[in-house]
């Protein structure tokens, strides 16, 4: 029997303590009647020669005790000998995680993380060895099983091999995500009885923008050591700008052509003032003259910048005199609007205030490019072609007269939202033919107004407005309201409804479209809700739900998933990389190449265009603190090798550790001595109950 903490046998040296209680003398239980102790003095029991033990039973029952507990807390078991290790095992276990990040494109960091490792795989000959390469996706170049039963003197060449086919990308450092795939690589080897030193390596250098929030509250195991080998650039600084999101704009204003950068300057650097060029695609026809910058280190600057005249559909700006080159350019769309037509069926004057269309032109304001046009049209004047076919939302002003309900029900059937503003009772037959059946309308009597009591947050048309900060809608009164009569209505849905119990918004599946009616107007004569804060959010939640507001990016980052193009009708769809090469996708899959900077083409009718530029991150090339890691909970080790020795050590404790916790003996032992205290208790209980005549000696 073997023993995992052996220095708490020395808590059997306790049983001392009974004997010598034992051995103490007590005072006689003979009792000899006398007048009076008070002028005695009594003497405490000694230990003398003439001492003797008694109750043998009872002191070997207590120091049992004794004994048993001293056994439990030492931690014994049964040694039992290490089972043989496969062939090809070793006694290190270690993951090395190498940093290809675009951040490693600076100067020297590659060669210095080649040297770096080929020291690590020299020192790791003998070992089990895997090789992930990393940035914002971890690669395998090599895993345990290819190491393993690849002959020693051939392992190093291999996998140095495969790093030249990892040079640096353009991907962002996304450490966390290396660290936790490293982890799980390792517990998935732990079911193959592989014991003592296992460890990950990180080889990277550790910049200020690299991902590390999927590591805040994660419990590191204890028995994984992380090292950071971090490298250095021969020159330490770095300059980096991003591209901005445009500012709102409001119709009828001029359209701003500028674009926001913002140039920021590490911390770590001697150099302060730059140049920005816009020049053509291919980085060396210039477009303009230079412009100036000056930012301090470890500071950033906002600049406005015109679009250049004689640019053509897309262009580049580029950073100069920062000698770190590997983010000095920035690929870019020209700013464009995007129009998404709105349209409208009635008679409404577009200068008329007491008519639904002078409200609903003047609620749109554009947003980051993004134009809203509503194109009005009476009843017999026809939608152009393009328009109606983009089109996604139809709104129908009471009765608009000629052919524009038939033509609204063919928008419908083609799958289109359709709103249906009631003005008056004499909008029934027009509701009743986009419906297919015949209507009824009233006008409901009302005391002096109406509000809206009863509404469907969850709907999605209301769904914007279910935060209680904005889902009070009783500040609106109403005016007029027209009763509908929705029994016989088929798949109608109630979104609205007023105090008095009747519909204010409906909704009606019609042919493979959605029908709304909203039983009042916007306008003075009805409502106010066209003046309230409520008119512009509603009319842009009908635009969301009828699809209208879909748009495609023109920005990604490096490594962005970019959706299928919107109504493809081809079995798959084509993009035009950088370099000129075309990749095909199945229809409704997303294109994922976009692991280069630069111009993508989506080859469609007409072309689309997209930039894909670095992710401004990485231009954070500033050290990351040391303690940084250590606060988010991750065990450091001194960046040196174990020795041999002490690793061999560490194996034959984890073996010991893992028999002890298989066999748990220290559990029967600590229940043996508690029955050993119930037994003792019980004894000494029948012994001071005995006569005196009757007690043991």
């Amino acid at each position: 029997m073997s023993f995992l903490t052996p220095l708490f046998l020395l808590g059997g040296a306790a049983i001392a303590l009974p004997i010598l209680f034992h051995l103490i003398r007590r005072t006689t239980r003979e009792k000899v009647p006398f007048s009076s102790l008070m002028f005695l003095r009594q003497s405490p029991p000694r230990v003398t020669r003439r001492s003797r033990l008694e109750n043998i039973f009872l002191l070997l029952l207590r120091c049992l005790v004794f004994i048993l507990l001293a056994l439990g807390f030492a931690r014994p078991f049964l040694q039992r000998p290490m089972a043989p290790y496969p062939a090809g095992s070793n006694l290190r276990q270690r993951i090395v995680l190498l940093d290809h990040s675009a951040s490693m494109r600076r100067s020297g960091l590659w060669d210095n993380a080649q040297d770096r490792l080929r020291d690590l795989l020299g020192a790791s000959a003998t070992d089990e060895v895997a090789l992930l390469a990393f940035s914002r996706q971890v690669t395998t170049l090599v895993d345990f099983e290819e190491w393993n039963a690849t002959p020693q003197s051939e392992r190093m060449p291999m996998a140095l091999d495969r790093t030249r086919s990892a040079a640096p990308g353009w991907g962002d450092t996304d450490v966390a995500h290396a660290l936790v795939t490293a982890l799980e690589r390792l517990e998935e080897q732990a079911t193959k009885e592989v014991a003592g030193h296992r460890e990950i390596i990180l080889l990277s250098d550790l910049q200020s923008g690299a991902h590390l929030e999927a590591l805040q509250g994660m419990e590191w195991p204890t028995d994984i050591h992380l090292r950071l080998e971090t490298l250095t650039p021969k020159q330490e600084g770095n300059a980096g700008f991003q591209a901005l999101p445009d500012q709102p704009f409001m119709p009828g204003a001029a359209r701003d052509e500028t674009l926001r950068i913002r140039v920021q300057n590490a911390s770590d650097t001697d150099q302060d003032r730059f140049q920005l060029a816009w020049k053509q695609i291919d980085g060396e026809t210039a477009l303009g003259p230079p412009i100036d910058v000056y930012v301090p280190a470890g500071q950033s600057r906002v600049l406005s910048l015109t679009w250049p005249s004689n640019a053509a559909s897309a262009a580049s700006l580029v950073l100069e005199g920062d000698p770190q080159d590997f983010d000095n350019r920035h690929f870019l769309i020209p700013p464009r609007d995007q129009t998404h037509p709105l349209l409208f069926l009635g008679l409404d004057a577009p200068e008329d205030p007491n008519a639904l269309l002078f409200y609903l032109t003047r609620a749109f304001p554009g947003v980051g490019g993004q134009r809203i046009e509503v194109v009005a049209r009476t009843g017999d004047a026809p939608f152009p072609a393009d328009t109606l076919e983009k089109a996604r939302l139809l709104i129908v002003s009471g009765s608009p007269g000629g052919d524009a309900v038939d033509r609204a029900r063919r928008f419908l059937d083609a799958g289109k939202t359709v709103l249906h503003v009631l003005r008056s009772t004499n909008d029934a037959p027009a509701l009743g033919r986009l419906l297919g059946q015949t209507l009824t309308l009233t006008e409901a009597s009302l005391p002096n107004y109406a509000m809206l009591e009863s509404l469907d947050f969850r709907h999605p048309l209301l769904l914007p407005f279910a935060d209680p900060q904005f889902n009070d809608f009783t500040k609106i009164h109403f005016w007029k309201v027209r009763q509908v009569d929705t029994n016989g209505l088929p798949d109608v849905q109630v979104v609205a409804s007023f105090d008095n119990g009747a519909p204010a918004l409906l909704q009606v599946g019609v042919g493979d479209g959605q029908l709304f009616v909203l039983t009042t107007g916007w306008h003075p004569a009805d409502s106010q809700l066209a003046l309230s804060s409520k008119f512009v959010p509603l009319l842009f939640a009908f635009m969301e739900v009828s699809g209208s507001l879909s748009f495609r990016p023109d920005h990604y980052v490096v490594g962005s998933t970019v959706a299928a193009p919107d109504n493809l009708q081809e079995p798959s769809w084509k993009v035009r990389r950088p370099d000129g090469t075309e990749v095909s996708i199945d229809a409704g899959q997303p294109f994922t190449e976009t692991d280069t900077p630069g111009i993508y083409t989506i080859l469609t009718t007409p072309p689309a265009a997209f930039a894909v530029n670095l992710d401004w991150r990485e231009s954070r090339t500033s050290p990351l603190p040391e303690d940084t890691l250590e606060q988010l909970g991750l065990p450091l080790t001194p960046p040196e090798d174990p020795d041999p020795l002490q690793t061999a050590a560490e194996k034959q404790a984890w073996h010991a550790t893992e028999l002890e916790r298989n066999q748990k003996l220290w559990q029967w032992l600590v229940l043996a001595a508690l029955l050993v205290l119930i037994t003792e208790s019980w004894v000494a209980g029948r012994l001071s109950r005995a006569p005196v005549g009757e007690a043991g000696g």
